[in-house]
């Protein structure tokens, strides 16, 4: 990858702790069998366990498998079956590419099609992925042009189809199957601990947890009584009176039940051994979002450029910008000069009422999102 790319991603920035948001391993497995080391693991992992039920739980997790696998950017994401994703833990990415994201970029997350279609849980890696299933060309594009090579992700179930994405990137090299490995070695702690920080929160204090400010929550116990409801509850008892959604909810043990044209209820039964509602019920009300684009980019591109009156030297020029390149490289590629690339990157800007090079992929997404 030219490492001269456009990068919207932003450059190391330092947390009010004073940890560098981007973490160097402490040591690198070369082996898949190998061990970890105790006197570095167990500190970590008590580290750990002292913030369940805390608001820094996630940063803690974070830290503590940034020090096992080298990454140049790491954050923490909630994703749903039914609402958009969500930025709980963000120690790398600007406020404009948060925004972007969030306006509909998210609808290209490979993860965000993953939980969307079906129960997610384990260590995926976006290569991993891409040698398993189809990924949308655009998703590549965009991963270049942020000089993103590969992200690897611990994927934490929460509840009743939300999933917390544990995520880690890097710029150049893909993670390798040694550190895959030592994930999944310390996957079944982590996802544990995990487990009850969600069920500690919901009954505590509920800093940190991911149900509190998305959805409207209401558990009952193994006989249909009312145990928990959070303060978004309330909201959700307009829609659809509490009595009735017990009756309804009582008659299958999981279900979704669309309340309006943007809400939508969803249940499923506790497992007998969770420690606030054993054999319960969670029922969750919360808003629903646009689902993943199957969409082919090189279409859409070509629809994009009719809209804006793209010449057939204007199209190559902007394809490329979109990928990330420099005028350098478009320039070699296209075998024109960088003052020729220059003036053509003049009247672009002038034709598409743009000021930066940023702005065209703004443009070409807010062009998608119009039209499909």
């Amino acid at each position: 990858m030219d490492n001269r790319r456009l990068s919207i991603v932003g450059k190391e920035t330092r947390r009010s702790d004073g940890l560098p948001s981007r973490t160097n391993a402490v040591r690198r497995s070369h082996s898949s069998s190998a061990a970890f080391s105790t006197s570095e693991l167990l500190p970590s992992l008590s580290r750990l366990a002292a913030h369940v039920g805390h608001s820094e739980f996630y940063e803690v997790a974070l830290d503590l498998i940034g020090g096992i696998v080298r990454c140049d950017r790491r954050l923490v994401m909630r994703y749903s079956r039914f609402d958009r994703p969500s930025f709980l833990v963000n120690q790398s990415l600007p406020s404009d590419f948060v925004a972007t994201y969030l306006e509909g970029l998210y609808r290209f997350d490979p993860l965000y099609r993953v939980v969307r279609s079906r129960e997610t849980s384990g260590v995926l890696t976006f290569q991993g992925m891409r040698e398993d299933q189809p990924v949308d060309s655009f998703y590549d594009e965009f991963f270049a042009s942020v000089m993103i090579h590969d992200e690897l992700s611990m994927m934490l179930p929460a509840v009743s189809g939300v999933c917390i994405a544990l995520c880690f990137d890097r710029n150049r090299q893909s993670f390798q199957d040694a550190e895959v490995f030592r994930l999944h070695q310390l996957y079944a702690i982590i996802d544990s601990l995990h487990r009850l920080h969600i069920e500690k929160t919901m009954f505590g204090s509920r800093c940190g947890s991911p149900l509190d400010s998305k959805m409207a929550v209401l558990i009952t116990d193994s006989d249909g009584h009312p145990l928990f409801r959070n303060e978004k509850w309330p909201e959700g008892e307009q829609r659809l009176d509490e009595a009735g959604l017990l009756s309804l909810t009582r008659s299958r043990p999981a279900g979704v039940y669309a309340l309006d044209a943007d809400h939508v209820l969803h249940w499923e039964i506790l497992p007998p051994t969770n420690a606030v509602a054993p054999g319960g019920r969670i029922h969750i009300i919360e808003r629903t979002s646009p689902g993943c684009f199957n969409v082919n980019v090189e279409s859409i591109f070509s629809a994009f450029a009719t809209r804006f009156c793209l010449t057939p030297r204007e199209k190559e020029i902007v394809w490329l910008m979109l990928r990330g390149y420099p005028s350098s490289t478009i320039a070699a590629r296209l075998g024109l000069s960088s003052g020729t690339i220059k003036n053509h990157r003049y009247r672009l800007y002038t034709k598409l009422d743009i000021t930066t090079e940023r702005e065209i992929f703004s443009l070409f997404l807010n062009d998608i999102l119009s039209n499909h």
